[in-house]
């Protein structure tokens, strides 16, 4: 396991000295388990306890397996923008149909690239809203729900309240707001129909990281973005799922949509902490405007969100498959190549413009 991550996801760590921190950190939770059944308690258990606690959370810390198909291999692509100052930015400058707020590497756009986001984000909508049940997710999310997905919680703009150690953090649409409304969630297996697909569609807000680069709209701290969320019974529902989404990513944004894009298998370096298998979607040479990836049970355990076991009276984690599509980036690449190029707009965008 110790060569897996260093090798293959680049994550280096002493899986002997986790286990050993984990294993203290149960023991001195079973011990405060224990003590809660006697009439007077013993309070420095759990002070010994909360001494302990980084070997539970070094145990989080951990990756996700990987999945079979993953590559192992070193990758040389490098997903995100990465380059040159992208070709749109100044069309739009020029055009006078953007305005940039570089301390917060925030793009606001005016005109026509606005009216693009519309577009393309109800096509896409429409396009998934028959099949899934369509939310409004909370844009705060408390921070324990990042890092019990493995997130790095700086990823995010936090808040806190006066006088409030814990922090909320501001992630609008996605993954990590999805998930913050099943936290806890017990679904009956005879009144659902699986998998189950929940789907939002709206702002995502991340801390700058644009460096040197100036804000662009591939990646601009604020995007707008189309999150599914699909919900499986058991791993194989699972596969049968992220093989579908693919096919149905690849059929909507090259075939309909007719987007000049690739879909590439993620190298294990490339995942996340929390996937075992990533698709992405990808334009140029860089820049991901999809991305479909699946977890099993990694995230589910860690949240306690299971589902009615074959077994009656006990229940199971569910499987989790992600799907993401950043139409703010896809707004870049079309000013691009349709805009400033000579390839017509795709005819189910330009209706809805």
């Amino acid at each position: 396991m110790k060569q897996n991550m260093r090798i293959n996801r680049k994550f280096d760590v002493d899986v002997e000295d986790v286990e050993l921190k984990y294993r203290k950190w149960w023991k001195a939770y079973e011990n405060v388990c224990a003590d809660l059944s006697k009439e007077k308690r013993d309070s420095s258990l759990k002070r010994q306890m909360l001494d302990e606690s980084e070997g539970l959370l070094g145990a989080l810390r951990l990756p996700n397996d990987l999945a079979p198909e993953t590559p192992m291999d070193d990758a040389s692509l490098n997903v995100g923008f990465n380059g040159d100052p992208p070709k749109h930015m100044v069309f739009l400058r020029k055009a006078g149909m953007v305005k940039v707020d570089e301390s917060t590497s925030s793009v606001y756009t005016i005109g026509l690239p606005t009216s693009l986001h519309s577009a393309v984000e109800k096509a896409i909508v429409q396009h998934f809203s028959a099949s899934s049940m369509l939310i409004s997710p909370p844009h705060m999310v408390r921070g324990a729900v990042i890092e019990a997905v493995n997130v790095p919680k700086e990823t995010f703009p936090s808040f806190s309240s006066s006088g409030d150690t814990s922090s909320n953090y501001l992630t609008g649409h996605g993954l990590i707001s999805l998930l913050s409304v099943f936290t806890k969630t017990h679904f009956a297996a005879s009144s659902n129909q699986w998998p189950i697909h929940v789907l939002s569609s709206g702002s995502s807000y991340r801390n700058s990281s644009t460096g040197n680069t100036k804000p662009n709209l591939y990646e601009a701290s604020q995007r707008k973005i189309v999150a599914l969320l699909s919900i499986c019974v058991d791993e194989g529902q699972e596969c049968a799922e992220m093989e579908s989404l693919v096919d149905e990513f690849e059929g909507l944004l090259k075939r309909s949509l007719g987007f000049p894009i690739k879909e590439t298998l993620l190298m294990a370096c490339q995942l996340h902490n929390y996937e075992s298998c990533a698709t992405s979607f990808v334009y140029g040479e860089h820049v991901e405007v999809g991305r479909i990836s699946r977890s099993g049970t990694y995230i589910p355990s860690r949240l306690n969100i299971v589902h009615d076991s074959k077994d009656v009276g006990k229940v199971e984690f569910v499987h989790l498959v992600y799907a993401e599509i950043d139409i703010t980036r896809l707004v870049g690449m079309i000013v691009e190549e349709n805009i400033m190029g000579e390839q017509p707009v795709a005819n189910v965008i330009a209706q809805l413009l």
